[in-house]
C-alpha cells in the first residue's frame, strides 16, 4: 500500500497537478469564448448520446454527429486540452479529439484497442481530479472528463465492447465534479409584495458568475425550493464543467438498460 501511495504521489507531481500547497494557475489561461465553445460542444456530444440511448438515433448516426461536432469544435477542444495542468490528461484528451474522426478507418481489433485507450484516458482524468482541491484545475479536468468520456462510450459501443462498467463510473465521476464545483446558494423570501410573495434563490459559481431564480411562494415547487435552486445553479455554472457534468449524469444514469432496450427495438 505504501508503494502504491508513493507511486500515485510521484505520478501527480510528474503530471503537474496542482495540489493544495501548489501555485494556482489562472483560469483565464483559456479565454472565455473557448470556454463557452467547450461547454456547448460537451453538451452537444452528450445530447447525441442521449438520442442514441433513447433509440432516436442509431450508433452510426450518433457516431457521425459526434465526429462532426468534435471537428466543428476541434480548435476550442484542443485549446482547452493544451491548458490542462496534468500532462497525461492533456496528452490523452488531445489524442481522443484528434483520432475520433478516424474511427471508421480502423479495423475492429484496432478500434477496440483505441476504445480501451480512451476509456483509460477518462479513468486517469478522474484519478487526477481526486487529488485536486483547486477549483480552477478541477474545472479543467471536469471538461476533459466530458470530452474523453462520451468518446469512450461511443467508441466502446461501436467496437462491441461493454459499457456496463464505464457508464456508472462516468455518473460517479461527474457527481464528484459537481460536488467540487457546486455554486454557493442562498434563498430568501420577499414578503414586501403582500399579494404575490416570492422566493429568490441566488447562486454564485467559483468563477464569480452570479445567477438568480425567482418563483411565487405559494406554488408547491417553490416551497420545496428545488426548481429555482436548480435553475440558478445551472445559470451560475454556465461557463464551468458543472453544467456539462449535470448533463452527463442524466445521460449515463441507466445507460445499460436504456441502450439494451433501444437495441431490442431495433432503433439503436
Amino acid at each position: 500500500m505504501k508503494s502504491l501511495t508513493r507511486f500515485l504521489v510521484l505520478l501527480l507531481l510528474a503530471a503537474g497537478v496542482t495540489l493544495p500547497a501548489g501555485a494556482r494557475p489562472a483560469r483565464a489561461a483559456v479565454d472565455p469564448a473557448t470556454i463557452i465553445a467547450v461547454v456547448e460542444a460537451g453538451v452537444k456530444l452528450l445530447g447525441f448520446l442521449k438520442d442514441l440511448r433513447a433509440g432516436n438515433k442509431s450508433i452510426d448516426q450518433a457516431k457521425a454527429e459526434i465526429i462532426n461536432a468534435v471537428n466543428a469544435s476541434k480548435t476550442a477542444l484542443l485549446a482547452h486540452a493544451d491548458a490542462l495542468a496534468a500532462a497525461p490528461a492533456k496528452a490523452c484528451t488531445r489524442a481522443a479529439v484528434i483520432e475520433v474522426g478516424d474511427m471508421d478507418r480502423l479495423e475492429l481489433s484496432a478500434l477496440q484497442t483505441w476504445a480501451q485507450s480512451v476509456t483509460s484516458c477518462a479513468t486517469q482524468i478522474d484519478s487526477l481530479s481526486d487529488a485536486v482541491t483547486d477549483k480552477a484545475v478541477a474545472d479543467q479536468l471536469g471538461f476533459a472528463l466530458n470530452i474523453a468520456g462520451p468518446i469512450a462510450i461511443l467508441a466502446r459501443e461501436k467496437a462491441g465492447l461493454s459499457t456496463g462498467t464505464l457508464a456508472p463510473f462516468l455518473v460517479t465521476a461527474n457527481s464528484k465534479v459537481q460536488t467540487k464545483l457546486q455554486p454557493s446558494c442562498t434563498t430568501a423570501s420577499n414578503t414586501a409584495l403582500r399579494l404575490r410573495p416570492s422566493r429568490v434563490t441566488r447562486c454564485t459559481s467559483y468563477d464569480g458568475r452570479i445567477a438568480s431564480a425567482k418563483c411565487l411562494a405559494a406554488m408547491t415547487h417553490c416551497t420545496a425550493g428545488t426548481v429555482p435552486l436548480r435553475s440558478a445553479r445551472l445559470e451560475a455554472s454556465a461557463t464551468t464543467s458543472w453544467r456539462v457534468a449535470d448533463s452527463a449524469r442524466v445521460v449515463f444514469t441507466g445507460w445499460v438498460p436504456a441502450i439494451a432496450k433501444a437495441r431490442a427495438a431495433g432503433t439503436a
